[in-house]
């Protein structure tokens, strides 16, 4: 509008300009405020699962196209037991570069039993941020579920690097390796 006034642009040839700028701003969903957030993360930090469930429901409804609100309910639900596959995947949808997001869908993917999807969940997430341990460690859950052995030692072993404190991939890649007789490597995993 601004570049349409300076050009000299009035009257109606503005209108169609105007109403385009109308539309646009009617186009966008609203962001969760500072607030909202800070609450949706409280309630998941301090367990109440339900009410975080009924606070991202709320906030989906303000703002349909926040990623953030999709896997807030996708985690509310993940972390109830509750089937939140369609969820994640709407969150991936409206914010593909969060790692964290496609991370959220391989674990539901994952609970579902599907292996092959939950790892390029994980591929990506890993793609996305290379230090995010836990898609590592979940993606070597997932490629151990599916018979690749070799690449659940990789998986798990990039686990252990980027956290050194995380008990269970240290104790999935323990398991793995005594299963192949390698009791070692296993027990440096088991300390």
């Amino acid at each position: 509008i601004t570049q349409a006034i300076a050009r000299g642009i009035k009257g109606a040839d503005l209108q169609p300009i105007l109403s385009k700028a109308r539309q646009a701003a009617a186009d966008e969903s609203p962001a969760p405020t500072q607030l909202e957030t800070e609450h949706i993360v409280r309630l998941y930090q301090t367990g109440h699962l339900v009410d975080m469930e009924d606070a991202a429901r709320l906030l989906i409804g303000r703002c349909p196209d926040s990623g953030f609100a999709w896997s807030a309910l996708g985690t509310a639900l993940q972390a109830q037991g509750k089937n939140a596959l369609a969820v994640l995947q709407r969150a991936v949808q409206l914010s593909p570069a969060d790692a964290q997001a496609h991370g959220n869908l391989g674990n539901a993917c994952q609970d579902a039993g599907d292996y092959r999807a939950a790892i390029e969940c994980y591929r990506r997430a890993l793609e996305l941020e290379p230090t995010l341990a836990e898609a590592s460690a979940n993606m070597g859950s997932a490629q151990y579920a599916t018979g690749d052995t070799v690449g659940a030692i990789d998986s798990f072993r990039q686990a252990v690097l980027l956290d050194p404190g995380d008990a269970l991939a240290h104790a999935n890649l323990g398991n793995i390796l005594a299963a192949m007789n390698d009791f070692d490597g296993a027990v440096t995993h088991y300390r």
